[in-house]
């Protein structure tokens, strides 16, 4: 999904199928977060990662 494709009614089908009620004064805060996380999102799939193997182990120290 892109994220201008994101409107308070994709955030209202996404806290139903989350099972959770979103009150109607916290939509727009989370539609424009949701936009927001998505362009993150696309700035990832605009790296070269073909060759690039998933991390399978975390140490906390490397943060």
């Amino acid at each position: 999904m892109r994220p201008e494709e994101v409107g308070p009614d994709v955030v209202q089908m996404l806290a139903r199928v989350a099972g959770i009620t979103v009150p109607e004064e916290d939509i727009q805060a989370l539609v424009g977060a949701l936009q927001n996380h998505l362009r993150g999102m696309e700035v990832l799939d605009g790296l070269p990662l073909d060759e690039s193997d998933p991390i399978v182990a975390f140490d906390p120290r490397w943060t």
